[in-house]
């Protein structure tokens, strides 16, 4: 007997399932990382592997016009983990990341009454691969100087958005999987501080996002992911822009840890349907753990 999802417990029911998604993501992932670790270890050669484990308070700015024509602005803890690799000649690392929080439209003069505000909710699983490029820098290779490394970057986004708005189309969503093309730079500062930053931008994707939800698509009274995602659209720079960079600083504790300080600015235009564009960036620490 099919099981019936009620439209007022969508978003509830979705979120659930987003969480459940992402902790079984998380899990395939590290197990991942830990066997590539384990199996292209040379005794002989020191690999720089790390795991990390990252918060960070990100600022929102977003409007979409698809629900409403005002801006909304408002913070988004994040957490992030996953593994990295710098070596002479390549920069490899795998991550995965959920954002929760709540926007404020920004109105002015300001209403005499609350504005109702906006729940965003977000995931995002990447993979970046870049190639060392020209001859190192000195001897050393990639402990002075500085490292360029050009390459790409697969992402994933899962984004939804709860308007508490005066009529039923309450609920934004969008799905997005790009390639993306970007590049990696890297100098040694001191003994124990180093300097990266790293900047991509997606030239295909696939991307889905609907500009009216006010019915969830059904089939014989169940939720039809299928009718969904078959909406979705293969688009180019001009339909779906992104411009992801992060400046972070690491500063070395020991052999087998270190700290990083970072500060990103992640700009998403989606032109699919009705205009999205959202700015986000903010601080954020990490501790990396040596594998």
């Amino acid at each position: 007997m099919s099981k019936h999802i009620p439209f007022q417990n969508f978003i509830g029911f979705t979120l659930l399932n987003k969480k459940i998604i992402m902790k079984k993501t998380l899990i395939l992932f590290l197990m991942l990382a830990f066997s590539f670790s384990i199996k292209g270890q040379d005794p002989k050669v020191p690999r720089p592997i790390y795991f990390f484990l990252g918060i960070g308070l990100p600022i929102i700015k977003v409007r979409d016009e698809a629900h409403s024509s005002l801006k909304y602005q408002g913070f988004m803890p994040t957490l992030r983990v996953g593994y990295e690799e710098i070596t002479e000649k390549h920069v490899s690392r795998i991550a995965v990341s959920a954002s929760f929080g709540t926007a404020s439209p920004k109105t002015y003069p300001k209403p005499q009454q609350n504005v109702s505000n906006l729940e965003v909710n977000n995931i995002q699983v990447n993979y970046t691969y870049y190639q060392r490029s020209g001859a190192f820098d000195t001897p050393q290779g990639i402990n002075e100087g500085w490292n360029r490394y050009l390459g790409g970057a697969f992402t994933m986004t899962i984004d939804m958005r709860s308007y508490n708005l005066p009529s039923n189309n309450l609920l934004g969503y969008q799905v997005n999987a790009s390639l993306n093309v970007g590049g990696f730079i890297q100098k040694k500062l001191d003994a124990k501080w180093r300097f990266n930053y790293e900047a991509f931008t997606p030239v295909l994707s696939y991307a889905l996002r609907p500009s009216y939800m006010g019915m969830i698509p059904m089939k014989g009274g169940d939720f039809n992911a299928k009718s969904v995602f078959s909406n979705g659209k293969i688009v180019t720079i001009n339909k779906l822009f992104r411009f992801y960079n992060r400046f972070s600083f690491d500063q070395t504790i020991n052999d087998h840890h270190q700290r990083r300080l970072n500060y990103s600015w992640d700009f998403h235009s989606n032109t699919v349907s009705k205009p999205l564009k959202s700015i986000v960036a903010g601080l954020g620490y990490e501790s990396l753990f040596k594998m």
